[in-house]
């Protein structure tokens, strides 16, 4: 179901209902964190296309670019938005094979614990 949404902001919806059994409170929060995301995004292009970050209001003067602010705010309600929906935190990325960097660890963690009486601390006493 469309809800003139553009692309990515529809992808968030989707992203959010896909594979769950919602109510239409929960539908109304995704939508709400799609047009929260959907606005992110614009405010986002016009910083790249203007990236000042002082500019002079209706008052001729200097301030500090309202986009900022509200994209911060905008970014606060789209936190909030998720937490209520159940996505407070990413989840955990799974790794199935250890990256060089890994076994590179762990090879010396053990030679540490071999050469220190397999404490594994520096600082423990030894007899």
């Amino acid at each position: 179901m469309m809800h003139d949404l553009s692309e990515h902001a529809q992808l968030v919806y989707d992203s959010l209902l896909d594979g769950r059994k919602v109510n239409a409170a929960q539908k109304a929060l995704a939508l709400n964190a799609a047009r929260l995301a959907e606005t992110l995004d614009r405010i986002e292009r016009h910083l790249a296309d203007d990236p000042r970050l002082i500019v002079v209001n209706s008052q001729n003067t200097e301030t500090v670019n309202p986009l900022i602010s509200e994209a911060r705010m905008l970014t606060s309600a789209l936190s909030q938005v998720l937490a209520k929906m159940g996505f407070a935190e990413l989840p955990e990325s799974v790794v199935k094979e250890k990256s060089p960097l890994d076994e590179i660890a762990e090879r010396r963690a053990r030679r540490e614990s071999e050469r220190f009486g397999g404490s594994g601390s520096k600082d423990s006493a030894q007899p």
